[in-house]
């Protein structure tokens, strides 16, 4: 299961912020569209559900657009603070879980969820919390991983790499728009982007390779010497720039009913 579901109790929880600084890069074009529906859609108040480090809380503010967080880790919220000290207008930080989420019903008129549903036990109620929270009309967005479309090509064992997903809820991308729909919103926009990794250690540090194979043998799915020729395959497409990994990730813009 995927630290993040417990981050403060992890050996050292400071990597889980380095992980979402690095990854905050590399998802700039998304976030970007995300707050950008967020000003279209006229939310004066957004409620960022499980928000990390800050990263979208300081572009929301960067916007114009008040915000409060919530996550259920105080080193990320204090990583949060540290780094929103400067932002304008200044978001709220609050230490809760998606699945009670302290406002009042109706109380913002937008909500984002980024990579959060795929760590918790059950999404559905996330999503129920955060339309709860939501003003009739008002903008959802929410952007998870299909780590079933997760693949390596390898000429010895296939491309299929959806072993190396280690969370709760690797189907969450492909299951978002029902279980939008069913938590009482009307969905306005679908994206799907693919994102191609070009190095093996990049993907070592999103989804940690070496610990994936040791699951992988762990499982009976590889043997030791199956889990060796795949990782020495593809330290060799890397050393001769042809490693790639590819992961599909999944926007689903919606409101309220």
């Amino acid at each position: 299961m995927s630290g993040f579901s417990a981050v403060d109790d992890a050996d050292n929880p400071a990597l889980f912020v380095e992980y979402l600084d690095a990854t905050a890069r590399g998802l700039a074009a998304m976030k970007h569209y995300v707050v950008a529906a967020h000003e279209v859609g006229g939310s004066d108040l957004v409620l960022d559900i499980g928000c990390g480090a800050g990263h979208d809380l300081e572009l929301l503010a960067s916007a114009g657009i008040r915000s409060i967080g919530i996550d259920p880790s105080l080193t990320l919220l204090n990583a949060a603070g540290a780094k929103l000290q400067r932002a304008a207008p200044r978001p709220g930080l609050v230490l809760a879980g998606g699945e009670a989420v302290p406002l009042r019903s109706a109380s913002v008129r937008g909500c984002r969820i980024e990579r959060v549903l795929q760590h918790v036990a059950d999404p559905a109620a996330v999503l129920t919390e955060a339309v709860r929270c939501l003003r009739p009309g008002g903008l959802l967005t929410v952007f998870e991983p299909d780590w079933t479309q997760l693949q390596i090509p390898s000429e010895q064992f296939g491309p299929d790499a959806t072993w190396l997903a280690n969370v709760r809820q690797p189907r969450i991308g492909k299951a978002l728009w029902d279980l939008v729909e069913r938590a009482g919103c009307q969905v306005d926009d679908r994206v799907e982007e693919l994102s191609v990794w070009t190095s093996l250690a990049l993907a070592e540090r999103l989804v940690s390779v070496s610990a994936g194979l040791r699951r992988r043998v762990e499982q009976g799915h590889f043997t030791p010497d199956h889990a060796r020729a795949w990782l020495a395959e593809q330290q060799a497409k890397d050393r001769e720039g042809r490693f790639r990994a590819i992961v599909a990730k999944v926007l689903i813009v919606a409101h309220k009913l």
